[in-house]
């Protein structure tokens, strides 16, 4: 018997299972196109953000995990995507998978003994070249904000654009 599926969404987020990513794309296709493939996973998907007036435009998804380089999404979208997640009845779920800055996951290494420890929750994605965080902050003024930040084909070293990603993320949660 397969694992609840809030497990397998708390691993896929946390420790970045990028074979559960893949895995749930093509579940979504199942239950709702009837075939279990990549493409109708997609095809869900882009049928879901349609309905909810997402643009589409540029998007493109080629696999459930991230890791194909002909996979697009802006900033924009994604943050589309995590404002309405927050309207979901799963919303406390998503949320309590992804990981926190200093604190857990793949986020566990950033962010820890500065304001964003403990008040950053997103997924991080990386590959050569790439590096992206999506997902909420908690500012000091009390909110709580949806974010997305993309860097592709930078020419500094990967730590350092790490730290400057971790400087916008400390800048967000001290944002009045």
């Amino acid at each position: 018997k397969s694992p609840a599926m809030d497990s397998v969404v708390l691993h896929t987020n946390m420790k970045s299972i990028n074979l559960y990513a893949e895995t749930l794309l093509k579940t979504l296709g199942k239950e709702v196109k009837g075939v279990g493939s990549t493409e109708m996973g997609a095809e869900v998907v882009m049928d879901w953000l349609r309905q909810h007036d997402i643009p589409t435009n540029g998007l493109n998804l080629e696999d459930g995990s991230g890791l194909s380089r002909l996979n697009t999404i802006s900033a924009a979208q994604m943050t589309a995507i995590l404002v309405l997640a927050q309207q979901s009845p799963y919303a406390a779920l998503f949320y309590s998978s992804l990981p926190t800055a200093g604190k857990s996951g793949t986020l566990k290494s950033i962010g820890g003994k500065t304001a964003a420890e403990g008040r950053v929750h997103a997924k991080s994605g990386s590959m050569q070249k790439i590096r992206s965080y999506s997902g909420y902050v908690e500012a000091k003024n009390g909110k709580q904000y949806a974010f997305s930040i993309i860097v592709n084909n930078y020419a500094a070293s990967s730590s350092v654009i790490k730290k400057k990603l971790e400087a916008l993320m400390v800048a967000m949660v001290n944002f009045q």
